[in-house]
Formats: structure tokens, sequence, C-alpha cells
């Protein structure tokens, strides 16, 4: 039986940048947000607050539990509040 190699999903980007698999993940992430303009990056502005996020990174897996990808997301820290409108 062969041995399925593992790769530790990292909880911090200070890890993830030490591994090639992991900044060619975040580097296609973040073409993907240009391409898609799902948002801009600006300078700070004092009077703005600004909209955190953070990286979340996953192993993803075939049916026979070998490796197919290193995936990088990117979702802000934004909270959404639902609205009861009523007509």
């Amino acid at each position: 039986m062969m041995k399925v190699a593992t790769i530790r999903e990292p909880e911090k980007i200070s890890k993830a940048a030490k591994d090639l698999r992991w900044v060619e993940s975040m580097n296609e992430e973040m073409q993907k947000l240009t391409k898609n303009e799902t948002w801009d990056l600006l300078p700070s502005a004092h009077h703005q607050t600004e909209i955190g996020c953070w990286w979340i990174f996953k192993v993803k897996h075939n049916a026979n539990d070998t490796i197919n990808q290193c995936k990088a997301l990117l979702p802000t820290r934004m909270k959404v509040y639902r609205v009861n409108v009523y007509v």
C-alpha cells in the first residue's frame, strides 16, 4: 500500500509564507480577487473604518485521499446584519 504524504494546514501566514505551495495558492487567490474586481486595496484613511481579512488554508483531497491542491482563501471580516423590513 502506498503511503499518502500529508500536508498540514498552516494556522499562521508566517508558516504558510515558508512553503512554496501555499505562496502560489495565495498569489492565485489575490489574482482572482483582482480579476473579479472583488475589492480594491486603498491607502488607509483616518476617518474610515478598515475591513479586516485573514487567510484560511485548506488541503483539498481526491476521492482516494491523495492531495489534489493546497487552497488559500481570503474572506473579509465584515459583519453582515440582517435587516427585517415590514411593509
